[in-house]
């Protein structure tokens, strides 16, 4: 064999048994384990949320808030109060009680979203709650915010 020969073979089984101790001892040996994409970050999971929304009535009463019950598609309630509750306006749930009061026929105490939150994460469903609850005294509107974390 010539020595060209012999230090191109001694080069491979150099590099052969860099990468193998890689995975034997678990360093990192470059150019084998860092690589480009273990720098960069994973996307987040992708995620899914299901509101549901009651109102709690003077009458003892406690009833979900459909579209169809109140009389709006789900897209005008989507958009006029669902999103803006979400983000902390007192004004758009102030509305949405006085149409479920003209509809159910009893004022509103309370107004309770619950945000369920689902995420797959390494093949396992994870399921997070929020509640958030306008409470509704005289003209006076005011919110509270729940996290009830992991759900079973």
């Amino acid at each position: 064999m010539s020595p060209r020969h012999m230090l191109i073979s001694g080069g491979i089984v150099a590099c052969l048994a860099m990468q193998a101790s890689t995975f034997v001892t678990g360093t990192r040996i470059w150019p084998f384990m860092a690589y480009c994409m273990y720098a960069q970050p994973r996307k987040p999971p992708p995620s899914t949320a299901k509101i549901d929304l009651w109102a709690d009535l003077a009458d003892g009463r406690r009833e979900q808030i459909t579209p169809q019950r109140i009389g709006l598609s789900f897209f005008s309630l989507n958009d006029h109060h669902i999103k803006p509750m979400r983000n902390g306006k007192t004004e758009p749930a102030a509305q949405l009680a006085q149409r479920v009061e003209a509809r159910l026929g009893a004022p509103v105490r309370t107004l309770t979203m619950e945000v369920h939150t689902y995420r797959i994460l390494d093949d396992v469903l994870s399921h997070t709650q929020q509640n958030i609850t306008f409470h509704f005294e005289g003209s006076d509107v005011r919110m509270t915010q729940e996290d009830l974390g992991d759900v079973p």
